[in-house]
């Protein structure tokens, strides 16, 4: 078993294939329409979030799965189940 420590996140792992995959989702960027899905809110609520900070903000930018799980620890709100089961990559 290994473990993997990403600033606030930390993950154990049985195989390094899982891990890889994981870090994979974790680097993997997602649009607004993806982030309202993940957190259950609308696409306005996530544009009106990143504008007052709740949310990370990129200018025209998506961000990555690791900056949003990362930036709702940091401001101590817990992020939902499906956030985080979406962090193991997709296949293409």
């Amino acid at each position: 078993m290994s473990v993997m420590n990403l600033g606030p996140i930390q993950m154990e792992f049985g195989q390094e294939e899982e891990a890889l995959s994981v870090l994979r989702g974790l680097l993997r960027h997602v649009n607004n329409k993806e982030v309202a899905h993940l957190l259950g809110i609308s696409e306005r609520t996530v544009r009106r979030w990143k504008l007052s900070g709740r949310l990370p903000n990129r200018e025209h930018e998506q961000v990555s799965l690791l900056e949003l799980v990362s930036h709702l620890l940091q401001t101590e709100v817990r992020p939902p189940a499906a956030l985080m089961g979406s962090l193991v990559a997709r296949e293409p």
